[in-house]
């Protein structure tokens, strides 16, 4: 069955992404994929509500040559029965026995490959096996294999991110405290659900940084740094 996105802005944006995955794919594939890893480099940044973390992947993506997936981009991916076509077939044989087995280990909890989950997590798996990416949310930190990539974490205050949220949304307080609730409510239960962690458990990051002590700038530049150290200590 071919599903088609609603989102026509959001269509354009994976296409850009999957031209800069494919040109990432070309240039970087080999390099960043050694024979014995299961999947090219990759930055997995997740982030409280009211964090930049959407601009700063934007920036990282830009610093280093890699496609962008955010979580709205991934859900449309996962959903377009095209696009994970598309992907599937650039899978060689080798690609194509990984990507069963890993799938066949995952415990879906009952869940028919149709789903959207286990969608989603092809779509991740398929995307992180041929070439470097950033993937921005939707615990695609605990879908892809813990060995490889970099995983970082963006928090702050809860005051502080009410109030960027405010201003990002130009709502008042009381709005802002609501949308933040269902936002962090809607997190928290896809985590526990699919994955059965708790979801404030920090330690499935590798870096966390407070957004309300440091500049944009000075995020980005620790988050390479922290991704070069990380690399130096597998080799």
């Amino acid at each position: 069955m071919h599903t088609t996105t609603t989102h026509p802005a959001v269509m354009r944006l994976i296409e850009r992404q999957m031209r800069n995955w494919e040109i990432a794919k070309s240039q970087h594939g080999a390099a960043s994929r050694p024979p014995e890893a299961p999947v090219a480099d990759f930055l997995c940044l997740s982030y409280a509500v009211g964090t930049p973390g959407p601009l700063i992947g934007e920036r990282l993506a830009a610093k280093l040559g890699w496609p962008f997936f955010d979580r709205e981009v991934l859900a449309e991916m996962a959903e377009d029965d095209d696009i994970r076509q598309r992907l599937y077939e650039e899978l060689d044989e080798h690609d194509l026995t990984w990507f069963e087995e890993t799938m066949r280990a995952m415990d879906f909890d009952g869940l028919s490959r149709n789903d959207y989950f286990p969608r989603l997590t092809a779509t991740i798996l398929k995307l992180a096996r041929k070439g470097p990416a950033i993937f921005l949310g939707r615990a695609s930190d605990l879908i892809l294999p813990r060995a490889c990539g970099l995983r970082a974490r963006l928090s702050a205050p809860r005051d502080w991110r009410l109030a960027q949220l405010a201003d990002e949304h130009r709502v008042n307080p009381q709005e802002a405290e609501r949308l933040m609730t269902e936002l962090e409510a809607d997190r928290r239960n896809f985590v526990r659900h699919h994955f059965r962690i708790d979801p404030a458990d920090a330690s499935r990051f590798d870096i966390v940084l407070n957004a309300a002590m440091f500049s944009m700038e000075q995020m980005i530049e620790m988050l390479l740094a922290a991704k070069t150290l990380r690399e130096s200590g597998h080799a």
